[in-house]
């Protein structure tokens, strides 16, 4: 009984986020929605949607493409581009649902272009919270925060952004599953092709983007993905927008028919 009142519990808090917005939304048009700011970075798959309740692009799919992005403000000249191009950054994939004990929990597989590699989970991969500093993995401020993924067991994919891959700036947090549009530019962005069929079943990834900078062994971010423009994986499949909404007024027209039936009465 207790997974039924869990299901139940977050079932009505997205249906009470879709109604609260379907409501809000009447009368306006598309064009006078708002729209978020661009940040620095931000992770995208291709073809899915954006999970408001979760705020996270999210695919049930076991095969798909990752998209890294970066974005240079306006005010970034080409020195800047190029000082922002030139440092390496880093996609973690970590194990979720959180997992403190090693063992053979099957394994994922990324191609960047240049070759497949084979991640196993758990003996590839680090426990605790990137980035690491030390041998014991402690952690202070300038650390990525946990945003209840961390710790767990998770692992690195260093790259650079190539000055070749352009396309149109976007923003995922309001047209997720785009990929990039290589007509036009600015925005640079990174691909990698994930595949975690042999990752064992009730098991997903969850996607961080950042870079790191160490001064005197204090290996701390200097630019990350805000925790609502990174990416996941799913088991379960991602109901759509339109569904959740259409699923809500569906609930309200059956507690107007039930009450009108307990008036009658």
């Amino acid at each position: 009984m207790v997974p039924v009142l869990t299901l139940t519990y977050e079932v009505v808090a997205m249906l009470n986020k879709s109604v609260l917005a379907l409501v809000a939304g009447i009368g306006l048009s598309a064009t006078s929605l708002p729209t978020h700011a661009i940040p620095l970075l931000q992770l995208d798959i291709a073809g899915v949607t954006y999970d408001s309740s979760t705020e996270t692009t999210i695919t049930s799919a076991d095969a798909f493409s990752l998209y890294a992005y970066i974005t240079p403000s306006h005010s970034c000249d080409a020195a800047c581009t190029a000082s922002l191009l030139g440092t390496q950054y880093f996609v973690s994939v970590a194990l979720a649902p959180q997992t403190s004990t090693s063992g053979n929990y099957g394994s994922f597989s990324y191609n960047t272009g240049s070759g497949s590699t084979l991640v196993n989970a758990t003996s590839n991969m680090t426990y605790g919270r990137p980035p690491l500093e030390g041998a014991l993995g402690t952690s202070d401020p300038g650390d990525l925060a946990p945003h209840g993924i961390y710790d767990t067991y998770f692992y690195e994919i260093p790259f650079y952004f190539a000055l070749s891959n352009t396309a149109s700036t976007v923003n995922v947090q309001d047209n997720a599953g785009l990929g990039p549009d290589t007509t036009g530019t600015g925005m640079y962005y990174a691909e990698f092709d994930f595949d975690k069929s042999a990752l064992l079943d009730g098991f997903d990834l969850h996607f961080d983007l950042y870079n790191e900078l160490m001064r005197s062994g204090d290996i701390d971010i200097n630019n990350f993905a805000p925790f609502s423009h990174d990416a996941a994986t799913t088991t379960t499949k991602v109901p759509e927008p339109t569904a959740i909404a259409l699923f809500g007024i569906g609930l309200i027209g059956m507690g107007f028919a039930s009450s009108l039936r307990r008036r009658s009465k």
